[in-house]
């Protein structure tokens, strides 16, 4: 018999209404009214921390007791899913895990994701942790949040070795606007080394491992310079990387998913033969590799804009105008052809916002035709999914 943290014998105890009910309503609105992308954002945006701060019963002890008591019963959720099982039970188990964690599939990583960064620095301050901050569209605790952010879920996060690392040595945030972004940040909030996109595991617990040895080595450095010890010095002169050569890549462990992954990504799609399923996995490690390699040179080409930015906020809008190229004067944030035709009254032609957004949305049609390959290997049927026009939009 399960205990529930309200005591009961009842078994697992009911998660109070969530505040995605309230949030789910936003989209349908700017579908209904036609706002434009940007200002949908900025709604999200306004006041997060105020609205999305934890209440006083939530917190990481919460997931924790959530996760020691059902420990048994999770293991068999695991592997029932996989296998094509369905109980009642498990499914309020995960709603009361992913509630408790602000994480969907929360059952797999075992993480706590703080939604107020003024809390996540507060806990920062109090562990001696660094903090791991992501910038995502959507919630984190949804589904249906943006593709990388499910990606990250399924490769990163249910990683054991990753979420190892992540639960020891970090203390973890989430947004609700942006891109596919996850900041290092120090206990003041300043940024410390930044991976942009979707990694492969290997790579991403590579950096994170580095990054905390840069930190704890630059703690002796009093007044020392921002993200210094990130920047040898090709990159503190911002040299801009090699182009991309998806021929240049090899196979490796590091894009590698391991058996906790591979079981979610099997709960995912049970009823898939297994021949249909090691094809899936292949190329969805394959995309992880071709991504990882465009995240790194994408990094190492904003590494020196760390130490010169006056602010997170203000390093973030460079990084989305200048690497994502989805720049905020741009309504529809270059996720619009110059040309494509809105069917809203009024509508501004989406190159018009200015030469940032000109310049965004008229690389958006050689977005789409650089990602159909890659597309088309990930999709059913061959098919490319026409809603997705970059990696870095994702």
């Amino acid at each position: 018999m399960k205990i529930s943290l309200n005591g009961k014998r009842s078994g697992l105890r009911r998660s109070r209404p969530s505040r995605s009910a309230s949030v789910r309503v936003i989209p349908a609105a700017a579908t209904a009214f036609a706002l434009p992308l940007s200002l949908f954002l900025f709604l999200f945006t306004f006041k997060e921390d105020l609205l999305f701060a934890s209440s006083p019963e939530e917190g990481p002890s919460r997931l924790a007791a959530l996760l020691a008591s059902n420990a048994s019963e999770i293991a068999r959720m695991k592997a029932g899913l996989a296998a094509g099982e369905t109980r009642p039970e498990w499914t309020r188990l995960r709603a009361e895990i992913d509630a408790a964690a602000h994480q969907r599939d929360a059952a797999w990583s075992g993480l706590y994701w703080y939604t107020s960064l003024p809390e996540a620095l507060a806990a920062a301050a109090s562990e001696g942790k660094p903090v791991l901050s992501l910038h995502l569209l959507g919630r984190l605790d949804e589904e249906l949040s943006c593709a990388n952010s499910r990606f990250f879920r399924t490769a990163l996060y249910a990683n054991a070795a990753v979420s190892d690392e992540l639960r020891r040595n970090r203390v973890l945030h989430r947004t609700i606007t942006g891109n596919s972004l996850h900041y290092v940040l120090d206990a003041a909030g300043v940024p410390r080394d930044v991976m942009p996109g979707l990694w492969g595991p290997g790579d991403f617990l590579r950096r994170l491992m580095e990054a905390r040895a840069e930190a704890s080595s630059s703690r002796a450095t009093e007044g020392g310079a921002k993200a210094a010890s990130l920047l040898d010095a090709p990159h503190r002169a911002g040299a801009p990387s090699e182009p991309f050569k998806e021929s240049s890549l090899a196979p490796s462990s590091s894009f590698s998913l391991d058996a906790n992954s591979l079981l979610l990504m099997r709960a995912k799609a049970p009823r898939m033969d297994d021949a249909a399923f090691a094809r899936l996995v292949a190329a969805f490690e394959r995309t992880l590799a071709e991504d990882t390699a465009r995240g790194e040179q994408m990094r190492l080409n904003i590494l020196p804009w760390l130490a010169s930015s006056p602010s997170l906020p203000a390093l973030t809008e460079r990084i989305y105008r200048e690497a994502f190229l989805t720049p905020g004067s741009d309504p529809w944030l270059g996720l619009v052809a110059p040309d494509a035709y809105s069917a809203i009254e009024g509508d501004p032609a989406p190159g018009a916002g200015g030469p940032d957004a000109r310049r965004a949305g008229a690389l958006t049609a050689s977005k789409i035709a650089l990602e159909r390959p890659l597309l088309a290997r990930v999709t059913p049927g061959g098919a490319p999914a026409a809603a997705v026009t970059g990696s870095s939009s994702r």
